[in-house]
C-alpha cells in the first residue's frame, strides 16, 4: 500500500474554525481508505493488519475510589541498604555564623559500584623429605588448578547467560579493564568443566517430576551445528527444563521425560503401547507378541534397532513406533505417575497414552480467531462465538478459585451449547466441531481445579530460550549445546524460586554454601499442601 504523508502538527493558534473543518474532512477520507485497504487485504489473502487489543481474558475489577493504583505507592528505597562507608562531610569554619549550635547531620545516601582487577599470588611451599618426595601446600578450592578467579568465572558466566552478552563483546569489556584472557579462554570458562550445573539441572528435573501434579510443555527452533532442531520446555511454577534435539516427535518427548537415564525395554506394556497404533499390521504383531511374556531391556537406540531388524521388522514408521513403545515402558518403569497431567497446545507429540493431557484455551481460541468472515452475518456470528468463549473461559477461571457440582454441570452445559453448529458459516461450524471434539482436554481443570487454563508460564519461559536463539544464532558443539540448555534451565528455575542467579552462581564456583535448588523446591511445594500431598499419594 501506498504510504501517505501525515499531516503536519498545527498549533492552537494556528487553527481556524475553516482549518478544523478540513481536518475532518481528511479524517474522513483517512477512514475510508483503511477500510478499502482492509478489503483489499481480505480479497487478495494478504495477512490482515494486526488488531492489538488489550486482554478481555479476566474481568475487569475496577478498584475502589479511594485506593491508589499499583505501584503507586512511594517506597522508601534507602531505608534497608547496607552502608559500607561513611563520609562526614564539615562546613568550612569560615561559613560557620558565630554563635551558631550544632544540630548533628543530613544524611544524604549515593549507591555505587566499585570495579577493579584483582590479581592474586599464591605462593605454595614446598618441602622435600628424606626420601625426595616433594610436598606442596594446596590452593584455597575455588583457585585451585585455575588462572582466573571465582568471581571473574562467574561474571563471565552471568554476563552471557543471563545478560546475552556474546563472547566477543565480552572479550572486548574484560580487555578494557586490564585483564589477560584469550577468546578462546572465554569460551572455555563457559561451556568446559560444567557437571557441576549438568548434574544440578538433573536434580532439579526429577525433583521437580516427583512434586509436580502436572507439567506444561512446549517446544521451539534451536540451531545446532548449522543445522535446524528442536528444543522440548518441561516445567510449572517450581522449575524450568529444557532440552535441545535434531528432531520433533513424540519419541524425543519421551526420551526427555526419562531425564538422564535413557533405556528401552521391551515387555507387555510396550506391546499394549503398539496396540494403539491403528496402522500396525497383523503380521507385526504376530512378530511382536513375544514382548508380553519377556522383557528385554537394551541400554541405546542402536541396540534396539539391531534386534528388531533381525527378527524381520525393517519398515521405518514401525521401528520408530517401536522405539516409542520401548522408551514409554521405561518410562513408566523409571516411575512417571500416572496421575501426572500435561498442559500443552494441540501438538500432537505431547499426548500419551493412558495419561491426562489438558489444553490450552488461549491456543484453541486461534481457531476461532484465524477464521475470516465474508459478510456482516457471519461477522456477527463469529463474534458471538468468541464472546461465548471467553464468558466460559471467566466461568472455569471462577470455578477453580471455589468448585461446586452446581458449577460444573452449568460449564459442561455451557460448553455445548458454545459448540452448537450455526446456520449458513460452514467454516465455523468445522472450528466448532473440532473444539468439541476437545470437550475433555479443555474441560479436565473441572475434575483437577489446580490445572492451569493457559500455557502462557510456558510462553514465557521458553522465551527466555528464544531470545538466546536471536543472540547466538547457534551452537557448534556438543559442550555448547549443553551449556546452553543448562543454563536456560537453571536461570528460569532460580527465578521461579526467588533465588538470586548471580549469588547462585558465586556459590558455585567459591564453594561457599552446599544449598542445592532442590532444598528451594521442596519449601516452595510445602507451602501448597494440596499439590504436594497429590504427588506425594501416586508413590
Amino acid at each position: 500500500m501506498l504510504n501517505l504523508r501525515k499531516l503536519p502538527y498545527l498549533l492552537a493558534a494556528e487553527r481556524t474554525p475553516i482549518v478544523d473543518e478540513l481536518l475532518d474532512i481528511v479524517k474522513e477520507r483517512d477512514d475510508y481508505i483503511e477500510e478499502l485497504e482492509r478489503e483489499i487485504r481480505r480479497l487478495k489473502k494478504l495477512p490482515a493488519k494486526p488488531a492489538i487489543k488489550p486482554s478481555t481474558l479476566r474481568e475487569k475489577i475496577s478498584p475502589p475510589a479511594d485506593s491508589k493504583r499499583p505501584g503507586s505507592e512511594k517506597q522508601k528505597k534507602t531505608q534497608t541498604l547496607p552502608i559500607h562507608e561513611v563520609h562526614v562531610v564539615k562546613l568550612p569554619e569560615h561559613q560557620k555564623p558565630v554563635g551558631c549550635t550544632f544540630r548533628g547531620f543530613a544524611n544524604f545516601t549515593v549507591q555505587d559500584i566499585s570495579i577493579q582487577v584483582v590479581n592474586h599470588l599464591f605462593k605454595c611451599e614446598r618441602y622435600q623429605t628424606k626420601d625426595g618426595r616433594v610436598i606442596k601446600a594446596l590452593m584455597p578450592e575455588a583457585y585451585r588448578d585455575q588462572h582466573f578467579g571465582p568471581n571473574l568465572r562467574a561474571y563471565i558466566l552471568h554476563q552471557y547467560f543471563h545478560q546475552g552478552v556474546t563472547q566477543p563483546l565480552l572479550w572486548q569489556q574484560l580487555k578494557s579493564w586490564g585483564i589477560s584472557i584469550s577468546k578462546g579462554q572465554i569460551n572455555n570458562l563457559i561451556v568446559h568443566n560444567k557437571d557441576v550445573y549438568h548434574n544440578e539441572k538433573e536434580e532439579v528435573f526429577q525433583t521437580g517430576l516427583f512434586l509436580s501434579a502436572y507439567l506444561q510443555v512446549d517446544d521451539t527452533g534451536a540451531r545446532h551445528q548449522g543445522h535446524n532442531g528442536f528444543c522440548t520446555y518441561i516445567g510449572n511454577e517450581y522449575f524450568a527444563y529444557f532440552n535441545s534435539n535434531r528432531y520433533k516427535n513424540r519419541l524425543n518427548f519421551i526420551q526427555c521425560l526419562q531425564g538422564k537415564t535413557k533405556e528401552y525395554i521391551l515387555d507387555i506394556k510396550a506391546f499394549n503401547y503398539l496396540k494403539l497404533k491403528p496402522l500396525v499390521s497383523d503380521k507385526s504383531r504376530s512378530l511382536l507378541s513375544y514382548w508380553q511374556s519377556t522383557s528385554l531391556r537394551f541400554q541405546c537406540k542402536e541396540k534396539l534397532m539391531s534386534h528388531l531388524q533381525k527378527i524381520g521388522i525393517h519398515d521405518a514408521k514401525l521401528l520408530e513406533w517401536c522405539a516409542e513403545a520401548a522408551a514409554f515402558s521405561h518410562l513408566r518403569q523409571v516411575g512417571l505417575s500416572k496421575d501426572i497431567l500435561f498442559l500443552s497446545d494441540e501438538a500432537g507429540q505431547f499426548k500419551l497414552p493412558n495419561m491426562k493431557h489438558a489444553l490450552c484455551w488461549v491456543h484453541v481460541e486461534r481457531k476461532l480467531r484465524q477464521l475470516i468472515p465474508h459478510y456482516d452475518e457471519q461477522a456477527a456470528l463469529l463474534l458471538q462465538k468468541q464472546n461465548q468463549y471467553w464468558q466460559l473461559y471467566q466461568g472455569l477461571a471462577a470455578y477453580k478459585q471455589k468448585p461446586n457440582p452446581e458449577s460444573k454441570q452449568k460449564l459442561i452445559n455451557q460448553f455445548e451449547i458454545m459448540c452448537q453448529p450455526v446456520d449458513n458459516y460452514p467454516p465455523l461450524n468445522k472450528a466448532l466441531a473440532r473444539i468439541k471434539k476437545w470437550q475433555h482436554r479443555l474441560l479436565l481443570v473441572l475434575d483437577y481445579p489446580f490445572i492451569p487454563l493457559h500455557n502462557n508460564t510456558g510462553e514465557q519461559d521458553i522465551r527466555e530460550y528464544v531470545r538466546r536463539r536471536k543472540i547466538s544464532g547457534g551452537t557448534r558443539g556438543e559442550l555448547g549445546r549443553m551449556a546452553r540448555d543448562t543454563f536456560a534451565s537453571l536461570k528460569k528455575t532460580c527465578y521461579k524460586l526467588g533465588v538470586n542467579f548471580w549469588l547462585y552462581l558465586l556459590e558455585k564456583t567459591v564453594n561457599v554454601s552446599n544449598k542445592r535448588l532442590t532444598d528451594f523446591m521442596y519449601q516452595r511445594a510445602s507451602k501448597d499442601n494440596e499439590q504436594l500431598s497429590f504427588a506425594l499419594s501416586s508413590v
